[in-house]
């Protein structure tokens, strides 16, 4: 989740309720890791290091969470 006021990532605000896979896991991962070089830094570090993603990634990105969290729903109803 993106905090629209702060413009943090917040992936405590996501709630799985069911055990994930190591793999979901890692999926989630790496997803938060290329999204997070997308927003301001939230430090008060000088250096900055916003990226605007190009919209085919952003797109791609979306897909991709989007099938991650059609999936893990799932879960809950094995």
């Amino acid at each position: 989740m993106i905090d629209p006021v702060t413009e943090f990532i917040k992936p405590q605000s996501f709630r799985v309720l069911a055990k994930i896979t190591d793999n979901d896991n890692e999926e989630f991962q790496q997803s938060y890791s290329r999204c997070s070089t997308w927003l301001r830094r939230h430090d008060k570090s000088q250096t900055m290091n916003y990226v605007a993603p190009e919209p085919p990634a952003l797109e791609a990105e979306l897909a991709l969470v989007k099938n991650w969290h059609d999936r893990v729903r799932k879960y809950k109803n094995n």
